[in-house]
């Protein structure tokens, strides 16, 4: 254990370089000084051919300085990549010379045209019948061969990103033998299974014959998804889900042998990757536990879901269920005069389908097919968001899925052959399912409504609403649209000449009728995918008409993407308008913990000057608010009286949470009663030194993290690297992870309040650029300037050093202290680093508190045993105890109501405030961790025990890290 003193020592372990005392000018770099060789000097300075080789090796690493050039340390950075991956690189080398190699063999010079083109391409891919015929060395060919510069250009980027990966967390030759095991059952497995889907199908005679490529795709999926089983949990996530995502949206919309080899495959790897790390598959957590990640992983699922048909055009078979939409884009034209002789026949439904191709080539068809696929797209995007009428939009839009292919599917034939031929509905309905119709349907309708489930149980997470006058007037433009187009087209066809087109076609004379107007007014709004509907209704259409029929549903469509752009945009949000108010008064002034109320979630009530205001939230009707006023500090007295009674007009029960003294002395001036709910504890950088036997723990964290190399970088999130965001994120996930109850919210930040551009980070990262540990300040302001900091996030990598988050902490007093910034433009630049009064470690929850004088202690004993029974899961009073070893100053913090028979309310309202996703299986969880930690033998005295002395701080820190902890109230 260290004693020496830390706090004349700050620039050694300082996150910066070392600075110069004031005034002194900088000491220059020193220039690259090439070693001599001793031989050299032994010989008086003669040189020898042997002396001038060496000297020119020493000429070339002088000129490679990364220091002098850094286009070479960039090059140095390429060649040290190469040395730590050598399969991906030799597997893509070989893959881009086999390509090169044998076009230039086949045609004797290097030529690049589709293999196709190219005499004996059948040895360099694959089919069924060639497998059947023993030929199984083609698909082991048609894995390194592919068609185009393209797919080549694709393949070796693709193989150099998933072989590193696996290279890099299971080892050359982990990485080499899944690859070669997955890409083995995969194949077999995959062409096996897809026998199996599409062997007695309709596609099957053209699956059998049909020539493909499979691409390195195959041979590294196995690798990259065994990987995946040792990487952190929230890239483990993102790999898993985006993969499968991608693998499945193949499968359903185009269906070929290489997507099912690739799902076989993934699974493979997958299970290799479990066996690897030896863990079983339930510990590793597939839902996300933070809302910004459901938002992300959702918007990619919906991406993947919307480019779909997309899949299908490209697709030369269109073997999957939901690839009829790619025969529905193709090439086809149509030809009137055999529709015209097939229309002429007996029950030759076919001609009504080959009759829907028409309408594909009518002008703004396609624009109608494609602009649905763009609505999609802002709906991921809105979802991207964490925008909730994002997700009642695709709750709607795959509803709307799912009724149309109802009606193409069972409504469309019976509709049809009564019409026509007058045969009855049940007759019609059997043979239609007879042939495969249920199956088509089910098919079709499958994806969404297994998102439909998706959205409606993760719609709890999407907690930014957009705002109901927004909402009313962007359906009321997308009604009125919808009715003004559709009454020019009912009028303009009903009522201007229709000539007959001369190609001989026999269309019935005089003007369409009502009806069959309105059923071609609907096929215009349709995608292509729906045709059927033109079935029953085939009315010529003039020039004038067509026209109309051309842009109307490109105009209707265009108008509900604008709506819902602007549904889903900030502007739209409810309460965005009070929110940029309340973070503007926010600088004005306010209390240690008001920052929080600039929060995603708060309501605001301003006062009649628009000085200050009051952030809350109306829960089981509890009008809670977040800490006390903010803004004109003159104005506060005033602000809870008015406030009680805005909440008294609305019938709710106000309720102040997280007041300091002062308020409550007020509060209780007009008869309100108060609990103590948490003590915060405060520093004076001003003042902080680590002098002292009491200072121990934090000297002894100070100079471990100077030994290992870690340095403390203050920043915000805006301004951190991708890199450095990912890590934070990994490293948030991993505590939300470990908890038995979910992530708290309310006074309490995590990942999305970090985003906010006034909001300091403090993290640690170490010589090789990983982050350790994150801590948070949020800014306390008066009359615009930053007076203090109140610490927010703080969460570290399981594996961190003993004494990580002490080191954090006092790294961010001596900042303060000292003036310290990492702003490139200097500490002048940053006032905010500058002249702070305090510094805040915040509320440890439901710890330290204490009876009022002159109250009744029963409540707070009822506080004191809900404590305990969170501790287990949160550790709020071992907090407490970790922030007294900063000597902090203890203010206590209340909860202050008017009503004390009211109190079940008002327990329900902070708890769902905290915990808005608590489920039943998180409240067994609780009961379970609580009752665990009574059996233990030594639970009743543990705690006791690690705060008196029996075992180093610096232990209990690591064994209960206050990371792994709440830390405001």
């Amino acid at each position: 254990m260290e004693n020496s003193d830390m706090s004349d020592n700050t620039g050694q372990y300082a996150g910066d370089k070392q600075l110069p005392p004031s005034g002194a000018v900088p000491a220059a770099e020193p220039e690259y000084e090439a070693p001599q060789d001793h031989r050299l000097r032994e010989r008086g300075g003669r040189k020898s051919s042997e002396d001038h080789g060496n000297y020119r090796g020493l000429k070339v690493l002088k000129a490679m300085d990364p220091s002098r050039h850094p286009a070479c340390a960039l090059l140095l950075d390429g060649f040290q990549w190469v040395g730590k991956h050598p399969l991906a690189v030799s597997l893509a080398v070989s893959f881009l010379l086999y390509n090169i190699v044998i076009r230039a063999a086949i045609s004797r010079h290097i030529n690049f045209r589709p293999l196709l083109q190219y005499v004996g391409h059948e040895y360099f891919r694959t089919s069924y019948r060639q497998l059947i015929a023993g030929r199984w060395y083609t698909a082991v060919a048609s894995i390194f061969f592919v068609d185009d510069i393209p797919q080549i250009i694709i393949g070796v980027i693709t193989i150099l990103f998933a072989v590193s990966i696996a290279e890099s967390h299971l080892g050359l030759l982990r990485a080499a033998a899944t690859g070669i095991v997955c890409c083995i059952i995969g194949l077999s497995s995959g062409l096996a299974l897809c026998y199996l889907i599409q062997g007695h199908g309709r596609q099957w005679h053209i699956l059998l014959d049909l020539s493909l490529s499979y691409g390195p795709g195959v041979l590294v999926i196995g690798p990259l998804m065994a990987a995946g089983a040792a990487i952190t949990p929230l890239w483990r996530r993102r790999l898993y889900i985006f993969t499968y995502a991608v693998i499945l949206a193949g499968l359903l919309y185009r269906g070929e042998p290489i997507d099912y080899a690739l799902l076989i495959g993934a699974f493979i790897g997958q299970a290799c990757g479990f066996m690897f790390v030896r863990k079983a598959v339930q510990d590793f957590v597939i839902e996300p536990v933070q809302a910004i990640e459901v938002w992300r992983i959702l918007s990619i699922i919906t991406v993947i879901a919307a480019v779909g048909p997309l899949i299908a055009v490209t697709s030369p078979i269109h073997a999957g269920p939901l690839s009829d939409i790619g025969l529905l884009l193709g090439p086809s034209q149509a030809d009137f005069a055999k529709i015209t002789e097939c229309m002429q026949q007996v029950h030759s439904t076919g001609c009504y389908m080959r009759y829907g191709f028409m309408r594909v080539h009518l002008s703004g068809a396609l624009l109608v097919s494609l602009l649905p696929v763009a609505i999609s797209l802002i709906i991921a995007w809105g979802i991207y968001r964490g925008r909730r009428t994002a997700v009642h939009m695709a709750i709607v839009w795959n509803l709307g899925i799912i009724i149309l292919s109802e009606v193409h599917y069972f409504v469309l034939p019976v509709l049809l052959e009564s019409l026509a031929y007058g045969e009855q509905a049940q007759a019609q309905l059997g043979r239609a399912l007879s042939h495969g119709t249920l199956k088509n349907f089910a098919a079709t309708c499958l994806l969404p409504f297994i998102l439909i489930i998706v959205y409606i149980t993760q719609i709890r997470r999407f907690h930014i609403r957009t705002r109901p006058a927004l909402l009313y007037s962007g359906a009321a433009v997308i009604g009125v649209t919808f009715i003004a187009l559709s009454l020019i087209y009912f009028l303009v066809v009903k009522y201007t000449p229709n000539p007959l087109p001369d190609d001989g076609t026999d269309y019935p004379e005089g003007q369409a009728s009502g009806v069959n107007i309105l059923i071609s007014l609907i096929v215009r709004y349709l995608p292509i995918g729906f045709l059927g509907l033109a079935r029953l209704a085939s009315i010529p259409l003039g020039p004038v008409a067509g026209i109309v029929a051309g842009i109307i549903g490109p105009i209707f469509w265009t108008v509900t993407g604008v709506i819902f752009v602007l549904w889903f945009s900030g502007h739209g949000s409810i309460g965005m308008k009070e929110h940029q108010k309340a973070s503007g008064l926010i600088e004005a002034g306010g209390e240690s913990m008001s920052f929080m109320a600039t929060w995603e979630g708060n309501d605001y009530w301003f006062s009649a000057s628009g000085r200050s205001a009051i952030a809350y939230r109306v829960n089981f009707g509890i009008a809670l608010t977040v800490t006390g006023p903010f803004g004109e500090p003159a104005e506060y007295k005033q602000d809870i009286i008015d406030f009680t009674k805005f909440c008294d007009s609305n019938s709710w029960m106000p309720v102040f949470y997280a007041v300091h003294e002062e308020q409550r002395k007020w509060l209780e001036e007009l008869k309100w009663n108060s609990l103590d709910v948490g003590t915060e504890m405060v520093v004076d950088p001003r003042q902080w030194k680590t002098t002292g036997k009491k200072w121990q723990d934090v000297r002894t964290a100070i100079n471990k993290a100077k030994r290992e190399g870690i340095t403390d970088v203050l920043s915000t999130y805006q301004d951190t690297t991708f890199d450095i965001r990912s890590q934070i994120m990994t490293i948030s996930e991993e505590w939300a992870e470990d908890k038995s109850l979910p992530e708290m919210k309310f006074t309490l930040g995590g990942v999305e309040e970090l985003m906010d551009p006034r909001v300091k980070l403090l993290y640690a990262i170490d010589g090789e650029g990983t982050v350790q540990a994150v801590t948070s300040w949020l800014p306390v302001y008066r009359e615009g300037r930053v007076i203090g900091w109140t610490l927010d996030f703080m969460r570290h990598r399981q594996d961190a050093i003993n004494g990580i988050m002490e080191f954090l902490i006092a790294r961010m007093a001596e900042r303060l202290r000292d003036g310290q910034s990492n702003n490139p433009n200097g500490p002048a630049a940053d006032p905010g680093m500058r002249d702070i009064e305090f510094l805040s470690l915040s509320a440890a929850p439901l710890s330290g508190i204490r009876p009022i004088e002159g109250k009744s202690a029963s409540l707070t004993h009822i506080l004191q045993m809900t404590a305990n029974m969170l501790e287990p899961a949160y550790g709020f009073r071992s907090l407490l105890f970790f922030k007294k070893k900063f000597q902090p100053v203890e203010n206590h913090v209340y909860i202050a109501y008017p009503d004390s028979s009211r109190l079940p309310q008002l327990a329900l309202a902070v708890t769902h405030a905290y915990l808005p996703d608590m489920k039943i299986r998180d409240v067994m969880s609780l009961v379970g961790t609580f009752t665990r930690n009574q059996k233990r033998p030594d639970g009743a005295d543990r705690l006791r025990k690690e705060t008196h002395g029996t075992r180093r701080p610096s232990e209990f820190h690591k064994s209960r890290s206050p990371a792994d902890t709440k830390h405001a109230v």
